[in-house]
């Protein structure tokens, strides 16, 4: 079980270092309640709502504390687990939410929550998972959670290893910072140029008035499995772009292919979504697709090109008015939030001169070659500091002695309380 670590870490349970903690609550009916949930991927606790007591049906609710290690148990296989900060401290969770106490005599907080954010574990969460129904339904149980190894290293080691990955998280908040700063500069220059303290420079349009054609995608089932064409669909459609990586594929007569084909300078639209912002959202096609179509749940727009650019639109489809009008458009039905052709045609869309779309287009096209090159960046980030995390967690990876070194003196945080029961 604990082969690949090191020999001089420690080899444990959870049971070792955690105790589950109840503090239990019975709803007060005219008392507001501010409820957590637990984000997956080990991305931590989230405030999901705030209910008044006499809307709830749970008889009892449980009070989260600082430091609490957290878990869902209906998603613990998708790494839903996590650690109560400060802010936190004082909310409710349900019985679907074990909470332990760390004996941060023995374990660096900071260095278990990076523990729990570990594929290895939601893969064994995933294992010891139970359930009757669905996957969706099946629950990690306490004792199984409790069961699961922990190898630990000393006490100074955890804090170099949680200061090193913590550098690295620090770097990536920082490009998230940079990013949303050029994202909202970005929008300033665009306002400017078209309606400057929220006025229109020029007169409100229909979209349908820049259209040549609009066209919902194909029908015809699509999987792994079969030839033929490939199949864009929903998924394929990231932000403003169209990534075109592991396809289903259909197979259909070249004639009925054609209805569907994808040009340079034609725009998908997602059709239908759960969350009514994404539904009409667009992305350009900028290179010819041969052998490629479009699914049904995907919209294709052609332009006037003597009318507007498509990298005008492009830039126009996520900002006022057109997004705007898009949501506005959106009907819902079973949860999803669904637009057609005409509720497309019908938006509210900003059409300036060719000259002014062109400028437009310039300045937008520096700004995101920028946002890319940041967001390329974030992601290598990223990808280092789930290798760095896997690699020093395991222990594949040792620190020098001399980092490790800076710590020996430093006293442990204290131990956690016993177990509460409420």
């Amino acid at each position: 079980m604990w082969a690949d670590f090191p020999d001089d870490w420690e080899q444990l349970h959870f049971s070792d270092v955690l105790c589950e903690q109840v503090r239990r609550e019975k709803p007060v009916s005219e008392k507001q309640y501010p409820l957590l949930g637990v984000k997956w991927y080990g991305q931590g606790p989230f405030h999901r709502e705030t209910r008044l007591g006499a809307s709830l049906s749970a008889p009892y609710l449980f009070e989260v504390s600082y430091g609490d290690i957290i878990y869902n148990k209906l998603f613990a296989w998708k790494g839903s687990f996590g650690v109560i900060v400060r802010d936190y401290a004082g909310y409710f969770v349900s019985n679907e939410f074990p909470l332990f106490s760390l004996d941060r005599s023995r374990v660096v907080p900071e260095f278990f929550a990076w523990a729990l954010r570990s594929p290895r574990l939601a893969e064994r969460a995933n294992v010891f998972s139970t359930g009757t129904t669905s996957i969706s339904r099946n629950r990690l149980d306490e004792n199984d959670f409790l069961s699961f190894p922990l190898a630990l290293p000393s006490y100074p080691e955890q804090l170099a290893i949680a200061e090193v990955l913590q550098s690295v998280e620090d770097a990536i908040a920082r490009k998230r910072v940079l990013i949303a700063q050029l994202e909202r500069t970005a929008n300033a220059v665009f306002q400017d140029a078209l309606y400057p303290g929220g006025v229109p420079r020029f007169p409100l349009a229909k979209f349908g008035d820049a259209i040549e054609s609009i066209k919902y995608g194909t029908s015809v089932k699509a999987d792994k499995h079969s030839e033929g064409y490939a199949v864009l669909g929903i998924p394929n459609i990231i932000g403003r772009r169209v990534k075109a990586d592991a396809l289903n594929r259909a197979e259909l007569g070249e004639k009925e292919a054609k209805r569907y084909s994808l040009n340079s300078g034609d725009l998908l639209a997602v059709r239908t979504n759960g969350n009514p912002e994404y539904v009409g959202r667009m992305a350009l096609i900028r290179d010819p697709m041969p052998s490629t179509i479009f699914a049904s749940y995907l919209i294709r727009i052609r332009l006037k090109k003597s009318v507007t650019l498509p990298e005008y639109i492009e830039a126009c489809a996520p900002r006022w008015p057109l997004r705007t009008s898009l949501t506005k458009s959106a009907t819902t039905s079973a949860g999803n939030f669904n637009i057609n052709t005409d509720g497309i045609s019908q938006a509210k869309i900003i059409l300036p001169p060719i000259d002014v779309q062109q400028e437009v287009v310039k300045i937008e096209r520096a700004f995101q070659d920028r946002i890319e090159a940041e967001n390329r960046t974030l992601s290598e980030l990223q990808n280092t500091r789930a290798a760095l995390a896997q690699e020093l967690l395991s222990g594949r990876l040792r620190l020098p002695a001399s980092m490790v070194a800076r710590f020996e003196n430093a006293p442990p945080s204290g131990k956690t309380s016993k177990a509460v029961t409420a």
